[in-house]
């Protein structure tokens, strides 16, 4: 039986991230999914790191290829996904454990084709420390994307499972 959502991670350069972002998928409070990791031809241990996941967790899968690009990367997730819904994130970031969850029931609820949801991005440097909130969105092709709700509407629905 296919997984519900198929989560497509390009990975590049990303050792140092990579541990916080697979480990925050294999968290989730939602289960039905699969892992897809594709090794954008990382120089680094990024390849290795996935390929370690991979040997201790049936649900991820991993996909080397020579370097070409985030977008290259995607697509080899999307050819060989199997999840009713596809969910891109990136080696840098993480989730939170009901996110699948929450997402899952919204797309459900609605009949939606694309989510796009509130984010938060930290930046630390020695001279920096920033913290900056992103604004999205979620709608259906159904509604000729014309008619959008608010990303804040989510947010509060994830809140509200922590």
């Amino acid at each position: 039986m296919n997984p519900k959502i198929s989560v497509i991670v390009p990975v590049y350069k990303a050792e140092k991230y990579l541990h916080r972002c697979v480990d925050s998928i294999l968290a989730q409070t939602f289960t039905d999914f699969e892992v897809l990791l594709i090794d954008d031809g990382s120089p680094d241990k990024s390849g290795q790191i996935c390929d370690e996941y991979a040997a201790n967790d049936s649900q991820i899968k991993v996909i080397h290829q020579k370097n070409a690009g985030q977008a290259a990367a995607r697509n080899a997730g999307l050819a060989v996904a199997k999840g009713e819904y596809v969910y891109f994130l990136d080696s840098d970031d993480y989730i939170l454990e009901n996110t699948m969850e929450v997402l899952y029931e919204e797309a459900s609820k609605y009949n939606l084709d694309n989510i796009y949801f509130d984010a938060e991005s930290f930046f630390e440097t020695e001279d920096l420390k920033e913290e900056m909130a992103v604004y999205v969105d979620y709608y259906t092709r159904k509604e000729d994307y014309s008619q959008v709700v608010s990303g804040v509407e989510m947010l509060k629905k994830m809140d509200e499972h922590n």
